[in-house]
């Protein structure tokens, strides 16, 4: 074996071209697709409840996180029935994207 595939933390995924995590907080989604499975990327935010004793005109805090959406191919993403996407949501941060990252791997090798 390469030292290249010793070192490889992911069997189909590429880690040349995943973007950092970073790149998401820009509001970009990240697609690709392999085995007959398309896929998102992307980082979501929502408000967070306040406190019961919050000071009145107080703002929510917001929430960031990951999503991943997969779906088969040969459709875009705008065109597919939404029944045929599934979506599964991360927390935000290094160690959440990395097991993304490995769950996108995993579903990939599926047939």
């Amino acid at each position: 074996m390469s030292g290249e595939s010793e070192n490889r933390k992911y069997e189909v995924l590429d880690e040349s071209v995943l973007m950092p995590l970073n790149y998401f907080t820009y509001g970009q989604a990240y697609t690709g697709s392999g085995n007959g499975k398309r896929y998102r990327i992307n980082m979501g935010k929502r408000e967070l409840p306040l406190p019961a004793d919050a000071p009145e005109g107080t703002k929510p805090p917001m929430e960031k996180y990951l999503t991943l959406e997969m779906w088969p191919e040969p459709y875009a993403y705008d065109v597919t029935d939404p029944g045929n996407i599934t979506l599964t949501e991360y927390p935000f941060g290094e160690e959440a994207y990395e097991r993304l990252l490995s769950d996108l791997d995993a579903e990939l090798k599926k047939n």
